[in-house]
């Protein structure tokens, strides 16, 4: 009769298989996959691409706040939105 193969306890994990992006335990979560994409350029790209960005929310901050300073005036019933008309 065979002997069952004795074990020495678990095995080594090579160390590549960390390297090969971060454990999130949510599945393509967008921040993880941002800084995973991110990590593989070189540093001036990463800069780059962080200030367009902060660029793009900047204006989309202006944007949103040039509309609610001009619906602050404005009532309600003004602001185009769908209004009941009644056919007699």
């Amino acid at each position: 009769m065979a002997e069952p193969e004795k074990r020495s306890g678990p095995t080594p994990v090579p160390e590549d298989s960390h390297a090969s992006g971060p454990a999130c335990p949510i599945p393509l979560c967008p921040i993880c996959t941002a800084a995973t994409v991110l990590g593989q350029f070189r540093p001036e790209v990463v800069e780059h691409i962080t200030n367009a960005t902060r660029e793009a929310l900047l204006a989309i901050r202006a944007v949103i706040d040039t509309r609610l300073e001009e619906s602050d005036g404005e009532p309600e019933a003004d602001r185009g939105r769908v209004q009941r008309i009644e056919i007699a």
